[in-house]
C-alpha cells in the first residue's frame, strides 16, 4: 500500500512539473486554409517610356513615349486562398486611369488587366503580418477621348510589390501595398485606329485596401 501510495504521487508531481507549453491546445495558423476577398485604390506613378512625353515616329502614329501625367489613379479586386500558412494563390483584376500630360480635359488612358499572383505572408506574433507578391497578368490599353474610345489587344504583364496586412478580429483587415507593374504593350495593336500603342505600360503604384476572410 506505502509503495502504492509513494508511487502515485511521484506521477502527480511529474505531471504539475510537466511543462506548461505541451499542455497548450494547437493553435492553427491564422491564414491557413482561408479564402480572401479584397479591394484597392490609390494613386500610381507613370515612369520609363509610359511617362516620357511623346514623340511621334512613324506614319502609324505609334509614339516613342506615352505622355502620361502624375498622379494616376487605380483600382483592384482580389481573390485568393491559403494553401499554406504563408502563401496563398490569386485572382486579380486591375483598372488604371492616367491623363495626358497636355491634354488632361481630353485625353485619358486606361490600363485593365486580369491575373494570377502568388502571395507570401510573414506570420508574425501580433496584429501587422508583412507579405511579398507577385504577379502575372494580360493587359490592354484604352484611349479615350471626346472623337472616339479605341482599345488594344491584350499583352502580357507582370508586377511585383510588398505591403503589410493589419488584422481587425478575425475576419477583416485593412492593407498597404506598394507594387511594380509593367506591360509589354508597345506593338499590342489597336484594330479601331489599325495602329499599335507605342510605348510599354510600366508605373509605381502605392494603394490601401479592405479584406474580408471566410471562414
Amino acid at each position: 500500500m506505502r509503495l502504492a501510495l509513494g508511487l502515485l504521487q511521484v506521477l502527480v508531481i511529474i505531471s504539475i512539473a510537466t511543462p506548461s507549453e505541451a499542455l497548450k491546445r494547437y493553435k492553427k495558423p491564422p491564414f491557413l486554409g482561408r479564402t480572401v476577398i479584397s479591394g484597392y485604390a490609390g494613386v500610381s506613378a507613370p515612369v520609363n517610356e509610359f511617362g516620357r512625353r511623346s514623340t511621334f515616329v512613324d506614319e502609324n502614329n505609334s509614339s516613342s513615349g506615352g505622355n502620361h501625367d502624375t498622379p494616376g489613379y487605380n483600382g483592384m479586386i482580389e481573390i485568393e486562398h491559403y494553401f499554406g500558412p504563408n502563401t496563398s494563390l490569386g485572382f486579380v483584376y486591375n483598372q488604371g486611369r492616367y491623363d495626358d500630360i497636355d491634354l488632361a480635359d481630353m485625353l485619358q488612358t486606361h490600363t485593365v488587366s486580369y491575373g494570377g499572383f502568388f502571395r507570401f505572408t510573414a506570420v508574425t506574433r501580433g496584429s501587422i503580418h508583412p507579405f511579398l507578391k507577385l504577379g502575372l497578368s494580360s493587359m490592354r490599353v484604352e484611349f479615350d477621348s471626346p472623337e472616339e474610345f479605341v482599345r488594344s489587344n491584350y499583352s502580357p504583364a507582370f508586377d511585383a510589390g510588398a505591403g503589410i496586412i493589419l488584422m481587425l478580429g478575425g475576419h477583416l483587415s485593412l492593407n498597404g501595398l506598394v507594387n511594380y507593374t509593367y506591360g509589354w504593350t508597345a506593338d499590342a495593336y489597336i484594330p479601331a485606329a489599325d495602329a499599335r500603342v507605342g510605348f510599354d505600360v510600366s508605373y509605381w503604384s502605392a494603394m490601401g485596401g479592405l479584406s474580408l476572410y471566410f471562414p
